[in-house]
């Protein structure tokens, strides 16, 4: 997005899915696929994820056939519950 003239756009959300919660980063950009090695914290991010939730957690990067790209990261979701 870095390299465009024109205003991008940068959608976030998030919500609960089952007992995941869901996040999701979407944008109007080129559509790069991140490379092996580009960016510290891009390439520290799914070991971090998986040594945290192990296999109850999921990172998906992924370019979007119009243009942008779709960052979607699932946790588990954890419910404090406190005695009232």
């Amino acid at each position: 997005m870095a390299h465009r003239e024109a205003p991008s756009k940068v959608e976030v959300r998030a919500w609960c899915e089952g007992d995941q919660l869901v996040m999701e980063v979407l944008d109007d950009g080129v559509g790069a696929t991140p490379k092996p090695g580009f960016g510290m914290g891009l390439a520290n991010t799914p070991a971090r994820l998986e040594c945290l939730y192990g296999e109850a957690q999921a990172l998906v990067i992924e370019v979007l056939p119009g243009g942008g790209t779709r960052v979607r990261v699932s946790l588990p979701l954890m419910l404090v519950q406190r005695d009232e």
